[in-house]
């Protein structure tokens, strides 16, 4: 898994449409020193784009499977490594328009704290 991790780390991403990913939670194993029988991670991508966020999708798939692929060559006695890929939500992708009355009410609150602000 730290493989696939080192890997995920190396992807590049639209800056706009802004892109975004995450390893933010990993798990696995059942002590210290052992070798883990099973591990997870959780990956979160956002986007406001579908096909930016389809794109950084295929390419963290890539490189889970290869990572698993170069254990497996790299341990053949071993039993091999496999990955299974399971997905936990869908944050639709989206844009809301600046004149929207959400947006409206936050730009006018950070106007409104600014102004308030002490310098510095």
């Amino acid at each position: 898994m730290g493989r696939a991790i080192a890997k995920i780390d190396d992807i590049q991403v639209s800056e706009n449409p802004k892109t975004t990913f995450n390893v933010g939670r990993v798990g696995g194993g059942t002590s210290v020193n052992s070798i883990a029988e099973e591990a997870w991670m959780g990956i979160d991508m956002r986007s406001s784009d579908k096909d930016s966020l389809e794109t950084v999708r295929a390419k963290i798939e890539l490189a889970v499977k290869d990572a698993a692929r170069q254990e497996n060559e790299r341990w053949q006695q071993r039993s091999p490594v496999t990955v299974k890929l399971d997905l936990v939500g869908v944050r639709p992708p989206g844009v809301t328009s600046l004149n929207a009355p959400l947006v409206q009410a936050a730009v006018a609150a950070t106007k409104y704290f600014k102004e308030d602000a002490p310098p510095g």
